[in-house]
């Protein structure tokens, strides 16, 4: 996975980026092999203490042979100290939006990270999801 810039995010302009990532599986005891495609283009705009996101991509999962619109809105509260708290909605074409919120705690600025979400499916069966992640950012 990576992201290319094509704006740069300041404090004071709207940066431009296209993410893309690969994915591999292993099917039971065949070799690796290409399993997932995702190319997006994510805007970010500052406003004061908030940073704002969206995202539109594709994705494709060769084991499904499914290709999917991807979508986010989210917005970033920063300044909060070491602490940032984040809110988004996201979806594909394929099923309903989720709706989550997120608390991001900087243990060595620009570099460690842990972080927490939970967020809830707004479907008829109300499908929940808590996260807890590290990130090392080099």
């Amino acid at each position: 996975m990576g992201k290319t810039a094509l704006r740069e995010l300041t404090d004071d302009s709207t940066g431009v980026v296209i993410a893309w990532a690969a994915t591999a599986a292993r099917p039971g005891t065949g070799s690796l092999r290409h399993e997932g495609t995702e190319v997006k283009a994510v805007v970010s705009q500052p406003l004061g203490d908030w940073l704002l996101h969206a995202n539109l991509g594709w994705t494709r999962s060769e084991a499904d042979k499914l290709n999917s619109t991807i979508w986010s809105v989210a917005a970033e509260r920063t300044g909060l100290g070491p602490i940032d708290a984040m809110a988004e909605i996201f979806s594909d074409d394929r099923s309903a939006p989720w709706i989550n919120a997120g608390l991001r705690w900087t243990l060595k600025p620009d570099t460690l990270f842990v972080d927490a979400s939970y967020g809830v499916q707004m479907d008829g069966a109300r499908a929940r999801l808590a996260t807890i992640g590290l990130k090392y950012a080099f």
